[in-house]
């Protein structure tokens, strides 16, 4: 019997066309609003509390109707960003963002978008070796004591190594990305904490955790990393195998759980996207014949509609044949809700650094051993954009190493990328530099050494060139939001 492809999306489930996570796209006019506001609160500092004015005020200010004001609120409300404030003294007040929320929202976002087995334990060795190097670095005394309670206690132990790594690790950015990817996880197997484990694998995976955790407390960052590579590599194949045997048990999970309504309908339309393979333009049926097939008001039909629509996954079509029809995933608002959140939690250069460092010298080797059955077109066209028109203050730059990053074709990792892109360009200071314009031709030429070895299958060479890149922007990176 062959081996599955764990990258090939199983029998049923449509193969998506993926959008360059950052990328341009169309945006309506509510989703524009939304970026503005979300713009004006990081220019203000993430200000949380702050009444940025009421309903009225707002819309004569941004000149739209109600109904696009409330719109951009839903989404601004939906992405933790701010939110209405009724009854006197009332308007559209800042939120802190919630680690679970954002990370919720971006794990649905790879599973609506059939993120493959593959995909998701080269990404999650990446951050979860630099993350146990960074504790083993970093532990303290107390740090010690916890581990070895935790490792002491039953229940989901997975879940909460992952979160408490992210934590010793002393990187924001890990904090958010790894829960993220257990809960990507959980959704391709199911909730982790209801899925019943053999007892010898259950054992083995606590042994597993174990041995990493005693690597981590010697401050040992070899044995962790190689512990922590092995310990995933047996994961990879016993999920796959799991896969295989059952199939996606999430897809059968129905509208359960403690999620708003809206929320569970949005996720049974998403799953019945993904597993009849509708390709984009798909009839899903009218307003009237969806509301009565899945039981729900027209009101909660409507939030899930948006909900969809926010994370690309389907639109209403509008005249005689009109409906909700099928659309490409687009991982731009995964981008958004990423990049915002890390802005909000102010995370230093180095966080910064050392992440992005680990994601694209492993991303643009691995983009360096399979570009031959990749299309470098992207490539190309954002090199060309870059040399003809470079923007200092790193636009076009991220968008030379997001297509980098596509040739290795992995979207999480792609879309990492671009997240920490996008926040190195919050941080620039390189428009204030006395020579602009050498230093984005010396960005440049950077670029296209970087993709000459990647293109020639240099994987050794495109990760001394990239990190000797990645080197020369930290000093250009300001220390502060």
């Amino acid at each position: 019997m062959n081996e599955p492809d764990s990258r090939r999306p199983p029998a049923g489930h449509a193969t998506a066309v993926r959008r360059r996570p950052g990328g341009a796209r169309g945006l309506k006019l509510a989703e524009r609003l939304a970026r503005s506001i979300e713009d004006e609160i990081v220019r203000q500092g993430w200000p949380v509390g702050r009444n940025l004015g009421s309903e009225a005020v707002l819309i004569e200010r941004f000149g739209v109707s109600r109904a696009i004001f409330r719109e951009a609120v839903g989404i601004l409300e939906y992405k933790q960003v701010a939110a209405m404030r009724r009854g006197r003294g009332g308007g559209l007040v800042v939120r802190a963002p919630a680690a679970a929320v954002v990370a919720e929202s971006v794990a649905a976002y790879f599973y609506f978008a059939n993120v493959s087995v593959d995909e998701l334990y080269e990404t999650r060795t990446i951050l979860q070796v630099l993350a146990g190097k960074l504790a083993a670095r970093r532990i303290t005394e107390a740090d010690v004591i916890r581990l070895r309670e935790m490792a002491d206690q039953p229940g989901a132990f997975d879940e909460r190594f992952e979160v408490t790594l992210g934590r010793l690790s002393g990187n924001p950015a890990l904090a958010i990305f790894l829960p993220t990817l257990m809960r990507v996880t959980g959704m391709l197997v199911g909730a982790p904490s209801g899925l019943e484990l053999a007892p010898e694998v259950s054992s083995a995976r606590r042994r597993g955790w174990r041995a990493i955790i005693d690597a981590v407390i010697s401050g040992d960052e070899a044995t962790t990393e190689r512990r922590m590579t092995r310990h995933l590599a047996a994961d990879r194949t016993w999920i796959t195998d799991f896969l295989c045997r059952h199939g996606n048990p999430a897809s059968a999970a129905g509208t359960g759980g403690t999620g708003k309504r809206a929320e569970q309908i949005a996720l049974v339309l998403s799953r019945e996207i993904a597993e009849r393979g509708h390709p984009p333009e798909t009839l899903l049926g009218s307003e009237p014949e969806l509301v009565a097939r899945l039981g729900i008001g027209r009101s909660v039909f409507r939030q899930a509609v948006r909900i969809l629509e926010h994370n690309g996954i389907a639109r209403m079509r509008r005249g005689a044949a009109g409906g909700l029809v099928a659309t490409v995933p687009d991982p731009a608002h995964v981008v958004d809700a990423l990049a915002l959140y890390l802005q909000y939690l102010e995370v230093d250069v180095a966080a910064i650094s050392e992440t992005r460092t680990a994601i694209e010298l492993d991303t643009v080797a691995l983009a360096a051993r399979q570009v031959s059955e990749r299309d470098t077109t992207g490539l190309e066209d954002a090199l060309r954009a870059e040399r003809a028109g470079g923007d200092p203050a790193l636009d076009t730059h991220g968008a030379v190493h997001v297509a980098l990053a596509e040739l290795a074709g992995n979207s999480l990792l792609t879309m990492f990328i671009a997240v920490l892109s996008r926040v190195s360009k919050y941080r620039s200071d390189v428009a204030g530099h006395e020579d602009p314009a050498r230093l984005a031709a010396a960005s440049a030429d950077a670029h296209e050494a970087i993709a000459e070895a990647v293109l020639a299958g240099d994987a050794s060479l495109a990760r001394h060139r990239m990190s000797r890149h990645l080197r020369a922007l930290e000093p250009h990176l300001r220390t502060e939001g």
